[in-house]
């Protein structure tokens, strides 16, 4: 949710405040750093977001299912090719899933208002800013990052 929120460091602040003393809030997100495709994705779309149609954003995510369809096909059927292709985890697990699914995956990224792609530094600060403890964990595909913030509380 942080992501499509307008100010997500009020966000983390109320969720801090709410926290028990040793209470842990946990933030999963994908992150700015090695993610210029869907940077570049949501500045292309954005004109789309606001004002195309059902249809016109539906025809485009399903264009978009069927043109990578068969780099997720390769990608789930032959899984080292994942650490060479862009987004190859990605593309992996979409593989798995009937095309409509995929469709629809495409479809909410057009569709979402907004999307905010945080630096690991950014969600850090926010955190400590909130007073909490923090931890972060690189996700596999160097792509998304788990936040731990623990209260200090007392």
């Amino acid at each position: 949710v942080l992501p499509h929120l307008p100010d997500p460091a009020i966000a983390i602040k109320y969720m801090a405040e709410a926290l028990k003393p040793g209470g842990r809030l946990v933030i999963w997100a994908t992150v700015r750093e090695g993610n210029d495709g869907l940077h570049y994705f949501d500045l292309l779309t954005s004109g789309l977001k606001q004002r195309g149609s059902y249809r016109s954003k539906y025809l485009l995510a399903f264009n978009l299912a069927l043109a990578t369809r068969p780099l997720q096909k390769l990608a789930n059927r032959v899984p080292p090719i994942t650490r060479f292709l862009p987004y190859g985890q990605y593309f992996q697990q979409i593989g798995k899933l009937p095309l409509a699914r995929v469709t629809q995956n495409f479809y909410d990224a057009i569709n979402a208002p907004r999307r905010n792609l945080f630096t690991e530094g950014e969600v850090v600060g926010w955190m400590r800013d909130a007073g909490l403890e923090v931890g972060v964990t690189i996700g596999a595909d160097q792509k998304s990052r788990t936040w731990v913030g623990t209260s200090r509380g007392g």
